[in-house]
């Protein structure tokens, strides 16, 4: 029997535990019945149950390749698996390489990794940019996310863990990769959120303009951010400027902590897109990829 903590009180000894490696793209359907039909035989309902109990996960670099294959459901059943497994177990699963083409949002966003990608640049005309997203749940970070990515969608659910997004493009004969790193403002995820910080180039810290709250809680973020070890340039993002009627944190305001923090401030609407499109460039040099 094996000494696995995932082991204790296993109704049935000889059931071995179900390994996945993430480069063998054809079985993870299998593999997903495979651990719900184990997990029923020991009687077991709930989800955050059964997809750990009976799991080990072993991804390589070909993970995000095959990921946008599945079906909703499948990956509906495989991201609730890394969530629960990265929430039971810490960083045990080994972090899967970032593809060169860009994968869709709902592809990745519970993928368990706590290990960044290199950040070194191949050769010096390739300048790589990393952007942490940060805030209180909520807030809309993900959308804001979604408008500089040029990815759209008003059906965005929240983030669970962390969501990794890469982007490449080339600009006046120079080649820039942008890694974003999107942290679910739950206190449930604050230990994984620590693991992101270091070699942040951008720290975005994002607040909901209708909630006193979100924007309080702002020197908050910053200061965690600080004791995490980031490093980067602070850009204030006031979200949701569509709902002027609401508004209880003013632009000056906005703006007064944006300078304490010595960073910049950005006044958007993730919804409109209303002064999104200086995310990527348009606007203050601070946030061009330069």
């Amino acid at each position: 029997m094996s000494d696995d903590p995932r082991r204790a009180g296993d109704m049935n000894a000889q059931t071995e535990l179900l390994t996945f490696n993430g480069s063998d793209t054809s079985d993870v359907t299998l593999f997903l019945q495979n651990v719900k039909r184990v997990a029923f035989a020991q009687g077991r309902q709930r989800d955050d149950e059964w997809l750990v109990d009976y799991t080990e996960i072993s991804l390589t670099g070909e993970a995000l390749r095959w990921f946008h294959q599945l079906d909703q459901e499948t990956a509906r059943s495989w991201r609730a698996l890394c969530d629960a497994f990265l929430l039971r177990f810490g960083s045990t699963a080994q972090a899967p390489a970032p593809t060169a083409a860009p994968v869709p949002r709902s592809n990745v966003q519970h993928l368990p990794s706590v290990i960044l990608p290199n950040e070194i640049p191949p050769d010096p005309s390739q300048i790589v940019l990393k952007i942490l997203l940060l805030g209180d749940p909520g807030v809309g970070k993900s959308s804001v996310l979604a408008r500089f990515l040029g990815r759209w969608n008003p059906a965005l659910l929240p983030t669970i863990g962390v969501l990794y997004e890469t982007q490449r493009e080339k600009r006046g004969g120079r080649y820039f990769t942008v890694h974003t790193w999107d942290c679910s403002g739950a206190q449930q995820y604050q230990a994984i959120r620590s693991a992101y910080h270091p070699g942040t180039s951008r720290l975005w810290i994002v607040y909901d303009i209708t909630n006193r709250t979100s924007f309080e809680n702002v020197r908050t973020w910053y200061r965690n951010a600080q004791a995490a070890g980031s490093k980067g340039k602070i850009i204030l993002i006031a979200n949701k400027n569509d709902l002027f009627a609401r508004r209880v944190v003013s632009e000056a305001e906005g703006q007064a902590l944006a300078k304490d923090l010595k960073g910049h401030y950005k006044d958007v609407s993730a919804l409109t897109n209303q002064g999104c499109e200086t995310l990527r460039g348009n606007g203050s040099k601070v946030l061009k990829f330069e």
